[in-house]
């Protein structure tokens, strides 16, 4: 009898080719349907504000790489910002409806109870990272304490935020649970701006915001830094302590976790159960609109940092920040409780 290899490899060769020409022809027609398609980009952030220039920057890029396609962007506050992530989890899986948001905050608000939370975060389709860096806590300069060591010493402090879905409200409430003092939470500010403001004119005590939101103030001295939510200090604000640095040795575990929770911070999500050839065009997208380099120019004009993550290590980096679970959740789920 005839060796029967050489045929039998032939044969698995043209059925790889016949595999890999069907799956790069269907991820070709599936690109295919945004041609005449309107995608909306929901921020459930207001308007003005960090998430809403990072969505208006990257959206005409998309629109490029998505051939034929219209990208808009469209702010959803409400809810303090659990409108729009409501909206977009209960959306058609096509492709036309994407969420830009902090990934943190919309983890930690589900780990809250928050009884307007309508998604479950583990089901979103996720197609990539934008960008994550320190947040820091800054405090307004007519306030009588500048160290955190004062603050905790005074006991409270009133702080502003965009909505009780963002990261920063959680994390800087955690903090105070860690640190032995209470925050008046004023969250009826509707976009990162209008909270910054009003605590440079004196109305709050603090806030807390990512590095690159709060910078310009800063520089500005209309803003005093006090801590800074990363693992090393930033390297534009040399004197600023780390949280590591100041919580004691049996809270370091938490103190990392809520630091590390911040690596989900800018994130494009899509609405659960998407077909994976879709997934992957949207995924493809936004891989070459992040590398393009006019793109990129225009984001360090206009001081926004990426630190672009693709979407498949992104979901990864989300697995592995749900092992804080036990750390984190009973802390956010008593800030809900607190609140009521």
């Amino acid at each position: 009898m005839k060796n029967p290899r050489p045929f039998t490899r032939f044969f698995l060769f043209l059925l790889l080719i016949a595999i890999y020409t069907t799956s790069c022809s269907g991820f070709s027609k599936d690109a295919d349907f945004f041609n005449g398609k309107t995608v909306t980009i929901v921020v459930p952030h207001g308007a003005g504000g960090g998430m809403d220039a990072y969505a208006q920057l990257i959206a005409p890029f998309l629109q490029k790489y998505l051939p034929g396609s219209r990208v808009v962007v469209n702010t959803i506050p409400d809810a303090g910002g659990l409108a729009g992530k409501n909206l977009v989890f209960a959306a058609q899986p096509d492709g036309l409806t994407l969420l830009f948001t902090s990934g943190a905050g919309t983890l930690l608000a589900e780990w809250a109870g928050q009884p307007d939370v309508q998604y479950r975060t583990a089901e979103f389709s996720w197609l990539g990272r934008i960008n994550a860096e320190a947040h820091i806590m800054a405090v307004s300069p007519t306030f009588k304490y500048l160290q955190l060591a004062d603050i905790i010493n005074a006991g409270k402090l009133s702080m502003s935020f965009a909505g009780v879905s963002t990261d920063d409200y959680y994390v800087a409430l955690v903090t105070a649970q860690l640190l032995g003092y209470n925050v008046q939470a004023h969250t009826e500010y509707q976009s990162t701006d209008d909270a910054s403001r009003a605590c440079a004119k004196g109305e709050v005590d603090a806030i807390q915001l990512s590095n690159s939101s709060i910078e310009p103030q800063i520089m500005a001295q209309t803003l005093v830094p006090v801590v800074s939510f990363s693992t090393q200090r930033a390297a534009n604000l040399p004197n600023t302590p780390t949280i590591l640095e100041i919580v004691p040795p049996d809270k370091q575990k938490v103190a990392l976790a809520l630091v590390q929770i911040y690596q989900l911070d800018r994130n494009f999500l899509a609405p659960p159960n998407m077909s994976a050839a879709r997934l992957q065009t949207l995924r493809e997208a936004l891989d070459q609109a992040m590398a393009d380099p006019e793109l990129r120019k225009n984001m360090e004009q206009m001081g926004r940092p990426v630190d672009y993550l693709p979407g498949a290590e992104t979901e990864k980096l989300f697995q592995n920040i749900l092992a804080s679970r036990e750390q984190i959740q009973p802390l956010v789920y008593k800030i809900m409780l607190d609140s009521n």
